[in-house]
């Protein structure tokens, strides 16, 4: 029988092995860390959406648009929030009178636009219907070109392949405080422009196929489109998996919500007279996310950003050298008028106007 002292020592060689399975119940029934709450904590996503952007500069006599406003809208919102997604619903290498300027022996046809994007910091862009105006070699060039993200789901080359450096679908790894949000990008355009080079397939086909391919794997799907609002409609009742579609191709803004789960369509003006501000919110994972949406005027009372609006001048002063060098006079004023010219795009994009009529 042991004596009173081999028993103490008994005791303290087996009171360790006693303590770790009460350890390890304490450590389960300690309420969970700062990175386990964060990872179940509301995530906020915000993106601005602009489309259908074929000057450089500001329109109407500088008091609106301008692509050196949207550097500085983008950085003020980036230095009160993160993420910040900039993306493109279409129309960015045509049309424009300055993509015809001729420089190093070919006309721009939205080398200079791609070059500002790029200095913007553009994430991501959709074909719009003009991309197929200029030539195949100088498409092709622009896509070489670009450091943005283009993702087309329904346009391809000729033989069916997609174009280089663009995807038909991806997943954005988004990581918001604690958490990794997956965003679903798909992106859909109009047919309405039937280069021999360029097949297209029907938006909603293109759409049902991708989204096949992103389902479990996404916590939102948002398409960029380039559409008539008739077929983005079309698209989210047909396709309900959509979360959002940021749109382009009206020229008009708008925020409607369609289709069974009432599906964001938003729409900025054209030329950025106006950008969309989007803000997503997602909740507990496996639910759909909240968007909210503000349109912001792009205007004089925004600044002009230095760095983008050197590149800008650069650019448009070598395309009025081309000009020049073609015999062109592009700063020459040719006449005055004592009359007021309707030339706003919601005329000559529907109708005639006293504009149109005197050119005519």
């Amino acid at each position: 029988m042991p004596t009173d002292s081999e028993r103490l020592t008994l005791m303290a060689i087996n009171r360790p092995r006693l303590l770790v399975p009460v350890f390890a119940l304490l450590f389960w029934l300690l309420p969970a860390g700062p990175q386990s709450a964060d990872a179940q904590a509301p995530a906020i996503v915000t993106i601005v959406h602009f489309n259908d952007v074929s000057e450089l500069d500001p329109i109407e006599a500088g008091r609106v648009g301008g692509l050196s406003r949207l550097a500085t809208l983008v950085q003020d919102l980036k230095r009160t929030r993160q993420p910040v997604l900039l993306t493109l619903g279409g129309d960015y290498l045509s049309p424009s009178a300055i993509g015809t300027a001729r420089v190093d022996g070919e006309p721009l046809a939205g080398r200079q636009t791609v070059d500002v994007l790029n200095g913007i910091g553009l994430d991501w862009a959709t074909f719009g219907n003009h991309e197929f105006d200029i030539s195949e070699a100088a498409f092709r060039a622009r896509l070489a070109e670009a450091r943005f993200g283009i993702v087309s789901s329904n346009v391809t080359d000729a033989a069916g392949r997609p174009f280089p450096g663009t995807v038909q679908s991806t997943i954005l790894p988004i990581h918001v405080g604690g958490r990794q949000i997956q965003l679903g990008l798909i992106g859909l355009t109009i047919d309405s422009n039937a280069a021999a080079w360029v097949r297209y397939r029907p938006p909603v086909e293109a759409a049902r196929e991708q989204l096949k391919l992103l389902k479990g794997r996404a916590d939102a799907v948002i398409a960029l489109t380039h559409l008539d609002l008739d077929e983005d409609q079309e698209l989210v009742v047909r396709c309900p998996e959509i979360d959002l579609v940021l749109g382009g191709h009206e020229h008009e803004n708008w925020y409607l919500r369609r289709g069974p789960n009432f599906v964001p369509l938003v729409n900025a003006d054209a030329n950025l007279r106006s950008v969309a501000v989007i803000t997503i919110t997602f909740g507990r994972p496996g639910t759909r996310p909240t968007v909210s949406t503000r349109l912001q005027l792009v205007d004089d009372r925004i600044a002009r950003d230095p760095g983008t609006e050197s590149r800008i001048r650069g650019w448009m002063a070598s395309a009025f050298d081309g000009f020049k060098r073609g015999g062109f006079s592009p700063d020459r004023i040719v006449a005055t008028t004592t009359e007021p010219l309707d030339g706003t795009e919601i005329t000559v994009r529907s109708r005639p106007g006293r504009l149109t009529d005197l050119i005519l």
